[in-house]
């Protein structure tokens, strides 16, 4: 956010966590991040901005049924490109990778008091998730899968939806 800001972009971040809202308002302004609750509609007229990210945050938000929300709440804000990263293990070249991406995205899940056994059920395959958006009304423009590296070897898929 830091660097679509310092790059002339007008951002606006919500966050669900109260001390993540106080760190990203000493870096971005007060006026540019506001603590949501996660389940309630988002604080902003219809089509109100040009694209919306949503980068690695849906595998994050149970139930399911919020989930869908925060999707469609990302089509009513938006008038142009809703961009979606995320996790998907199952993308990686060999079966070893695979757990191995699997392994690390289970871990990431515990520093946000979530139980992996839980939320790995939000890791989806590509399929999964193109179905999902295309239930939610949103059109799959493009995907790209971005390799995993060395540090986090889990594959992530990049969906543009309008």
């Amino acid at each position: 956010a830091e660097w679509w800001g310092a790059s002339g972009h007008n951002i606006h971040v919500l966050e669900v966590d109260r001390k993540q809202v106080e760190k990203a308002q000493q870096r971005l302004g007060k006026d540019s991040v506001t603590f949501h609750d996660g389940v309630s509609s988002w604080p902003f007229e219809d089509r109100s901005f040009d694209v919306c990210l949503l980068l690695f945050v849906l595998h994050h938000i149970m139930p399911e049924a919020v989930m869908r929300r925060t999707l469609r709440e990302a089509r009513r804000v938006t008038r142009g490109k809703i961009i979606i990263l995320e996790d998907c293990p199952f993308e990686a070249k060999t079966p070893g990778l695979q757990r191995l991406g699997a392994a690390v995205t289970a871990e990431h899940f515990r520093p946000f008091g979530q139980d992996p056994q839980q939320y790995m059920r939000n890791i989806r395959p590509d399929s999964v998730w193109k179905r999902t958006f295309s239930d939610e009304g949103l059109t799959v423009e493009s995907v790209r899968i971005i390799s995993g590296t060395l540090q986090h070897p889990c594959p992530h898929l990049m969906y543009i939806l309008t």
